[in-house]
């Protein structure tokens, strides 16, 4: 199997996920060995602390494409081509520009539009294997949707060129997944067959997998929090106001907020009366949050989630409406509970399943704090629907057929 992860080179999030889940839990379910998996990533990838050491040691970090490339070049009009253009030559100088593939599946789980079209030109060029590959493609973080038109337009103009050209190859069976029914659909619009697309909001993760300890909100004094890359869209700024008003909730409140992302909620602000930096320092002191600055290793952020009752999402839906979250998923697999935004994508997911979860109707600091005291006046009952929650079946029942389709590739490869 050969994967090819753009994503490698960010934080905590879908990239990690999948390159955890491609070369531990999934390997696994093929009665594979991750060694047999041919990993590639972005050259920032050995920087990266939150994967584990069996991507560390597995993946290679041999495409010479910045994260920031992928990431912020997503939806800029006429830039989409010539982004599209420096994928597919970073992909000809490491590989080559007529390369042999001999593997029956590759991987492709984080794309853009930046760079699924020259990805695609390069495949096209390979020599492929004569009974053809099954070409798996991950549309994840699918924040391009919430561009203003033209630029979503054009970004999802791109995704179908890329798609027809995939799917004109005759060598090139495609399976697409993503994590939210409205992306499937999309992609099911583009001409790839229904039972080809798969919704994988949720995937194995090998730590959490053989069960922990469910959450227990109803404890004298849970402690609630968020995780992961701090960013205005991720709402950090909802919680701090919500810290400022919390009186004696008898609650403890993590933050986990890198100073090298601060920046994010500077550019946003254009006269703060006290910076995000300040105002964090300042609660810090006060003794109503706890702060952790540094990023994160895999087992320092294992650690902090587990440390956790319930985790606080309170996304903004312009950007979360349309995709999951990679700090959600793991929320899930750690069995901790979660007080989110009532109109991104993951609350939907979590209703389907029937994962007990607390819903923010207003995005603001009293909001936030209006469902943590709603989710802490319920504890008992949600705590008992955490211990009760047996629906892992239904939730991986995707992963499931997943797994079977890329069974048969590799089986009818073998018979070769």
């Amino acid at each position: 199997m050969l994967v090819f992860d753009l994503a490698l080179g960010g934080g905590i999030g879908h990239g990690q996920m999948f390159a955890q889940f491609f070369l531990t839990a999934f390997s696994q379910r093929l009665s594979s060995s991750p060694d047999r998996i041919d990993y590639h990533g972005t050259r920032t990838l050995g920087e990266n602390p939150v994967l584990s050491s069996t991507v560390q040691q597995s993946a290679k970090g041999s495409i010479d494409i910045q994260p920031w490339l992928w990431r912020t070049q997503k939806g800029l009009s006429g830039s989409l081509a010539a982004f599209n253009e420096i994928v597919e030559r970073r992909f000809d100088l490491a590989f080559g520009a007529n390369a042999t593939v001999s593997a029956p599946i590759v991987v492709y789980p984080y794309a853009l539009p930046s760079d699924l079209m020259g990805f695609a030109r390069w495949l096209t060029k390979c020599a492929l294997p004569e009974k053809g590959i099954t070409l798996v493609v991950g549309l994840l973080f699918n924040d391009f949707l919430a561009d203003d038109q033209p630029q979503r337009d054009l970004a999802i103009s791109a995704l179908r060129e890329a798609f027809e050209t995939l799917n004109a190859h005759p060598l090139i069976n495609l399976a697409v997944f993503s994590e939210v029914d409205a992306v499937n659909a999309m992609v099911v619009d583009f001409g790839v067959p229904e039972k080809d697309v798969f919704l994988l909001p949720f995937l194995p993760s090998l730590r959490f997998e053989h069960g922990v300890e469910p959450a227990k909100l109803s404890r004298p004094r849970p402690r609630v929090g968020i995780i992961g890359t701090c960013r205005p869209s991720r709402g950090h700024h909802h919680i701090l106001s919500a810290v400022e008003e919390i009186a004696h909730e008898d609650i403890d409140v993590l933050m986990h907020a890198s100073e090298s992302n601060l920046y994010w909620f500077e550019r946003s602000q254009s006269e703060p009366k006290e910076s995000f930096e300040d105002q964090l320092q300042r609660l810090e002191r006060e003794g109503k949050l706890s702060w952790i600055r540094e990023p994160l290793s895999h087992d320092k952020y294992d650690k902090a989630l587990l440390s956790l009752d319930a985790m606080i999402l309170p996304y903004d839906p312009k950007f979360y409406k349309d995709t999951g979250s990679g700090v959600a998923f793991e929320a899930v697999a750690a069995r901790r509970h979660l007080i989110l935004s009532a109109d991104c994508a993951f609350a939907g997911i979590l209703g389907r399943v029937g994962y007990p979860h607390t819903l923010i109707h207003d995005l603001s600091g009293s909001g936030v704090l209006d469902a943590i005291r709603r989710a802490k006046l319920n504890a008992a009952v949600l705590d008992q629907a955490l211990a009760r929650w047996d629906n892992a079946d239904l939730l991986f029942s995707e992963v499931d057929r997943f797994t079977h389709t890329l069974k048969h590739s590799l089986t009818s490869a073998r018979e070769t």
